[in-house]
């Protein structure tokens, strides 16, 4: 399903690369989302998981994601395994919109997403449902189509 679900998102242009986020960020993304333990941070696609073990490790909260690219998600499974963090994050093969749907996403606070501009723009009517319900969205390098932000750290 995964492999599937990732060759009709690169079809329809709405693909982001895998692209690792340095370590030094993580605490960076913590302060920007105000993350704390109490919150569900859900990083849409989450790549080798590094991002999203290190939130998960440094806030102490809980983390969730999706992923397309069947061989990432191994990856950011074994990091979570060997960093003793597979209790405290559900990591899932998936395509960006079809997880949106999912309960697992219905639990998020928070979202995390370093996606491109075709894609962000497809999910509008998704992030515009999650933010009616509090939750909070980060983007990295890339903003939100028609969305105005309400902190940024760099320019």
């Amino acid at each position: 399903i995964g492999n599937a679900a990732a060759a009709r998102e690169i079809e329809q242009g709405c693909f982001a690369p895998f692209v690792p986020t340095s370590p030094e960020q993580f605490p960076r993304l913590i302060k920007l989302g105000s993350i704390s333990e109490s919150d569900v941070v859900c990083d849409l696609g989450f790549g080798d998981g590094a991002l999203l073990c290190g939130i998960v490790k440094l806030a102490e909260c809980t983390g969730c994601g999706c992923e397309i690219d069947s061989g990432l998600v191994a990856s950011a499974r074994a990091l979570a395994a060997s960093t003793g963090l597979e209790a405290s994050i559900v990591l899932t093969e998936s395509a960006i919109a079809r997880f949106m749907i999912s309960s697992e996403f219905r639990r998020a606070t928070i979202i995390i997403c370093f996606l491109v501009p075709a894609q962000l723009e497809q999910l509008i009517p998704r992030f515009e449902a999650a933010m009616r319900l509090g939750v909070r969205i980060i983007t990295q390098r890339y903003p939100i189509p028609g969305l105005d932000h309400l902190r940024c750290l760099d320019a």
